[in-house]
């Protein structure tokens, strides 16, 4: 049975075959039948803090806090990443895995991403989180973000944004 020490998520798909584990730097999937883990999708971000299959079971997406963050969408059958989605660009991130040090290109943001979840077509994949940011007067300031964007081409969709208020989950 699938055993972790720092699992931040999970999620199961839709015909219960396979069990996603969000660890550090890794989405493990387990064979629930043959209680064995199957792969591990190399997420390149410290913790992977939600999951969520889409309908057909083949893509799961995911969400990392910030600064290692953005939501990502992946390929379960190889661990590919299926399509970027659109945000603020990359950045280059250096880290360290089994003492070797890395470095991937990664997208970069502005929000704190909590929660992710495909629509019911798996067209959209949304997320929502938390933006901190400088008022004027040079404290900080929070806004609770959901954000939607197509699958296909991963462009946003929709955005909103509501100043001192938290999204505690999505569905």
């Amino acid at each position: 049975s699938p055993k972790c020490t720092t699992c931040w998520s999970n999620a199961i798909s839709s015909d219960l075959s396979l069990l996603a584990i969000g660890e550090r730097w890794n989405i493990s999937l387990w064979e629930l039948q043959r209680k064995r883990r199957s792969r591990t999708i190399e997420a390149k971000y410290r913790y992977v803090w939600s999951l969520a299959f889409n309908g057909t079971g083949d893509r799961i997406a995911s969400t990392s806090p910030w600064p290692f963050s953005w939501p990502k969408v992946w390929n379960v059958k190889d661990g590919s990443e299926a399509v970027q989605l659109e945000g603020l660009g990359t950045y280059k991130h250096a880290y360290k895995k089994n003492g070797q040090e890395l470095t991937a290109v990664l997208p970069r943001s502005d929000v704190n991403w909590s929660y992710v979840v495909f629509s019911s077509d798996d067209t959209m994949v949304a997320a929502t989180g938390q933006r901190v940011h400088r008022q004027g007067d040079g404290r900080a300031a929070a806004s609770a973000v959901a954000r939607v964007w197509n699958v296909t081409s991963g462009k946003m969709a929709w955005n909103l944004e509501m100043p001192s208020r938290v999204f505690r989950a999505i569905a």
